[in-house]
């Protein structure tokens, strides 16, 4: 687990806390208000795990295994401490900067749920998402050497079924990145946008937006478009969704394997996922980066940074 200061912002709850329903049963914590802080000064646990994991006698860390993991709780546990970091995307075929996965960290409640399911992301892997919701980059069906990089997947904890649907924690995943063009980092409350292939006087392709706890997952960016008759149509990125990334715009209609041009890649999975990025005739555009929340009953601050992860995600349980 490599974790980069990139001067991400920490998000401190204060106050109360009023709850924001999202259906399934569940209820996203927001914060009413909130305290910004410089991290390097800071103890926050998303850049320093270590200094948190020495004031609890257990903790377990759990790595990228490509499924879903599981944790017996102890008897009469009621809260843990998890510190939940989502994966890097990929750069793509010709290597571009891709989102780092976000972190989100704070005293989680247990108490009467005997078994967790926990899902550690995956890092993109040239055109393909990683585990756990990342959106895959793509090029066209000839030549497939011409994809954006696939985005990283989410890292969390679930409750009651093991299922996706139950989170009770999630950290979210980057996006992939095309040629030169950077993908967005996951994020608490809103994912980084994805970068855009664009030059001093015009933009061929718009890059993914970054999924957003309020509004949804992230659209997906614009395509160049068809360039005339017999040639290439560069398609749009798809939107992200509820823990899914957005997948990035083909290169369609009649290029074969002579095509030229670029796909966009995929957006970062994550409670809500960020949109692809749309391809072109140039470098192809980005994807966004995914979200990070918690849920239920919480204690404590909640913690968070924005893109501070390469590689699989990881979490981290600490615990008396």
């Amino acid at each position: 687990m490599d974790l980069r200061s990139f001067g991400p912002l920490v998000f401190c709850a204060a106050l109360a806390v009023p709850i924001v329903s999202c259906g399934e049963n569940r209820a996203l914590i927001v914060p009413s208000s909130q305290e910004a802080f410089n991290t390097k000064s800071s103890s926050n646990p998303c850049l320093n795990p270590i200094s948190r994991e020495k004031k609890y006698s257990h903790v377990l860390t759990f790595q990228y295994k490509g499924q879903e993991q599981t944790w017996t709780v102890p008897s009469k546990l009621t809260s843990v401490f998890v510190i939940a970091i989502g994966a890097e995307g990929s750069g793509g075929f010709s290597p571009g900067t891709p989102g780092s996965g976000g972190c989100i960290a704070s005293t989680v409640k247990v108490g009467g749920i005997k078994q967790l399911g926990v899902y550690v992301g995956g890092r993109g892997k040239g055109c393909v998402g990683g585990f756990n919701g990342g959106g895959s980059g793509h090029g066209d069906g000839g030549h497939q050497g011409i994809c954006g990089g696939g985005g990283g997947g989410a890292s969390g904890l679930t409750g009651h079924g093991h299922n996706h649907g139950g989170y009770l924690i999630i950290a979210g995943g980057g996006g992939g990145a095309s040629e030169g063009v950077p993908g967005g980092a996951g994020g608490y409350e809103k994912g980084q946008n994805g970068g855009s292939d664009c030059n001093t006087t015009q933009c061929f392709s718009t890059g993914g937006k970054g999924g957003s706890n309020h509004r949804g997952g992230g659209s997906g960016g614009a395509g160049q478009g068809p360039t005339g008759t017999g040639s290439c149509d560069y398609g749009s990125g798809t939107s992200g969704s509820r823990l899914e990334g957005g997948g990035g715009g083909y290169i369609t209609y009649g290029c074969g394997s002579s095509g030229t041009g670029h796909g966009g890649a995929g957006g970062g999975g994550g409670f809500y996922g960020g949109g692809g990025g749309g391809s072109d005739g140039h470098f192809g555009s980005a994807g966004g980066g995914g979200t990070s929340a918690i849920f239920g009953q919480r204690s404590g601050t909640v913690y968070s940074a924005q893109g501070i992860s390469e590689g699989d995600g990881s979490v981290i349980i600490c615990w008396n």
